[in-house]
């Protein structure tokens, strides 16, 4: 898909997402429709048919597009048309001292931004020290070539996952509302762990934990599908 132009990106030094814990974060889009823009080109099968994805239904399947992140997103939008600055440089200066990772594409996908921005991004972060945790569905495509071995491929199916591991990419997969367990493997026998944040929300959070930190070795982490309209049980 042609992608007419980059987006931008709006960083905040702290969040209330009790999942990530207090940690600066990075939204990909200055407006909704760029960040809805990132989505369409990588192609991502989550978004909405109606916002020009795959994704169909009475019930969204992104949760970022459709749940809570967008509704930050959109008062984020709106106080930045307004003159409020969303830099990088301020969110890191002024981060919590208890964080240790910067949260990447709470909302839009990183692989659409420019290179410059993102050779920024991933230098700035590391050079005060932090983790960097994002994720991008455009992981077989040229464009997020220059993001493999800082974030992690997407992945839809634990086929999809090996495919990405065997292209030198770490990945997360989505796992079924209902599945049981805290562990899987792959179908060519790679180690996956469900997210520990998911397992034990009231212990871990992606700031404690970090296993999602795409520059370190380490297993496939699940994700226990929890998109807008899915109810997500459990067996302790």
């Amino acid at each position: 898909m042609a992608f007419p132009s980059f987006p931008s990106y709006l960083a905040t030094a702290t969040t209330t997402n009790r999942k990530t814990g207090n940690v600066p974060t990075i939204a990909i889009g200055a407006t909704r429709e760029e960040s809805l823009d990132s989505c369409r080109a990588v192609g991502c099968p989550l978004l909405h048919k109606k916002h020009g994805g795959e994704g169909d239904g009475d019930n969204p399947l992104c949760y970022s597009q459709h749940g809570t992140p967008s509704f930050s997103h959109s008062a984020m939008v709106k106080a930045h048309a307004k003159g409020k600055q969303y830099s990088l440089r301020g969110a890191l200066a002024n981060a919590s001292r208890a964080a240790r990772m910067v949260r990447l594409g709470s909302i839009g996908d990183p692989a659409a931004l420019s290179p410059i921005d993102g050779a920024y991004i991933r230098k700035a972060v590391r050079d005060e020290g932090f983790a960097l945790v994002g994720y991008t569905h455009g992981w077989a495509m040229d464009m997020a070539k220059r993001w493999k071995g800082h974030i992690m491929a997407s992945c839809e199916t634990l086929e999809q996952a090996d495919t990405a591991i065997a292209d030198g990419w770490r990945a997360v997969v989505v796992l079924p509302a209902d599945f049981e367990g805290k562990t899987f493997d792959t179908p060519d026998g790679h180690r996956g762990i469900v997210c520990p944040a998911q397992l034990e929300p009231d212990i871990v959070t992606c700031n404690t934990c970090r296993v999602c930190d795409g520059s370190k070795a380490g297993p496939v982490v699940g994700f226990i599908d929890h998109s807008p309209g899915k109810a997500t049980k459990r067996k302790r």
